[in-house]
């Protein structure tokens, strides 16, 4: 098997079980893998996955992606060769396949076809005057991104109007957790002025001051550099509109 012949240090993750391969159901060997022995030719060779202790999935996939890779690259001697650069009047898709064809010369495996793929890299030299960019195309076989939401905070916000004669509305506020009070005065400002239809600029995040309310009287004020997080949802907080200053 070519792939089989360029196993690293001979001693791979491939070589140890052979069921594990991506390409097990091309070479009619047996589709069916037990997640015990799986379990134990992984703990052999990365110990941090042995026992029984709960472990990160995207960590455990990351090792087996590139570990399988390694194991199958059918590239045994990998040359010296500088990542190039997309010319000026170059194509990104030119540029992203004269990089992807270059790569292959390290890298070619069954997970790479599977699994890698390339990301756009843009660098513009800070410098006044230099006008340097630099444009590459780098192989990706995996990408972390933000869950919509994980990062979200939403709390309810009494807010009390100047106008004594407009009534406290509850605002549920939809915020970063890691935002500032300041970021929430200015999203609060946006859903009063249309729980009260307030005028363009009627109501500025300046003219705001957040509290934290303890049976029934002011406990703190929040300053604008204070996070939002570290009000509680158990916490009971005001937002007050005050006068603009003369």
């Amino acid at each position: 098997d070519e792939e089989k012949s360029s196993v690293v240090n001979g001693d791979g993750i491939y070589s140890s079980s052979r069921v594990y391969s991506v390409g097990n159901f091309d070479s009619g060997l047996s589709s069916v893998t037990y997640p015990r022995t799986f379990k134990h030719t992984l703990g052999k060779h990365a110990e941090q996955f042995s026992g029984y202790d709960q472990h990160d999935s995207q960590e455990l996939a990351i090792y087996l992606l590139d570990a399988l890779h390694e194991d199958t690259n059918r590239v045994t001697k990998k040359p010296y060769i500088e990542k190039p650069e997309q010319g000026e009047d170059e194509s990104d898709q030119v540029a992203a396949e004269k990089a992807w064809g270059i790569h292959l010369q390290r890298e070619d495996s069954r997970i790479l076809e599977h699994f890698m793929g390339q990301i756009k890299s843009k660098l513009e030299c800070p410098k006044e005057g230099c006008g340097r960019v630099s444009t590459t195309f780098d192989p990706c076989m995996y990408l972390s991104v933000p869950i919509p939401g994980a990062m979200d905070k939403e709390m309810k916000v009494t807010f009390f109007p100047l106008n004594p004669n407009l009534t406290p509305v509850v605002l549920t506020v939809r915020i970063n957790k890691t935002a500032t009070i300041a970021a929430a005065k200015k999203k609060i400002a946006e859903l009063a002025t249309e729980a009260y239809n307030f005028d363009e600029n009627e109501l500025l995040e300046d003219n705001i001051q957040m509290g934290d309310i303890w049976s029934e009287e002011i406990y703190a004020f929040y300053g604008d550099d204070h996070e939002v997080d570290r009000i509680r949802e158990t916490d009971t907080t005001h937002a007050y509109q005050l006068r603009t200053k003369a």
